[in-house]
């Protein structure tokens, strides 16, 4: 399995993927994930010529999908936890305790 990391610019936006060959993949796959980011998956067989056009191809899906999952991300409040924070989980606030070894 190869890998190659790339950049697809788009009006001057730049979205980095990764080119990815599969000897288990029957067909070129677009996926967008908003941990992983992008990914274009190619079978042995195909050319990655064929692979970026495809990509090209679906350009309009990958970005409209990319800057949703940005505004998720961006949606997510970020702050430092500290010992004594109240989280919730599964319907209980627990307390945070920091142990660092």
């Amino acid at each position: 399995m190869s890998t190659h990391n790339k950049v697809l610019v788009i009006d001057d936006e730049s979205y980095p993927y990764v080119l990815r060959r599969s000897r288990r993949a029957r067909h070129i796959a677009l996926h967008v994930d908003v941990h992983s980011g992008i990914e274009l998956v190619v079978p042995w067989h195909v050319a990655f010529a064929e692979a970026e056009k495809f990509l090209h191809q679906q350009r309009n899906w990958m970005v409209s999908r990319t800057k949703k999952y940005r505004q998720l991300r961006d949606a997510i409040p970020r702050r430092r936890l500290r010992t004594g924070d109240m989280l919730p989980l599964h319907g209980l606030e627990l307390a945070l305790h920091v142990h660092i070894e």
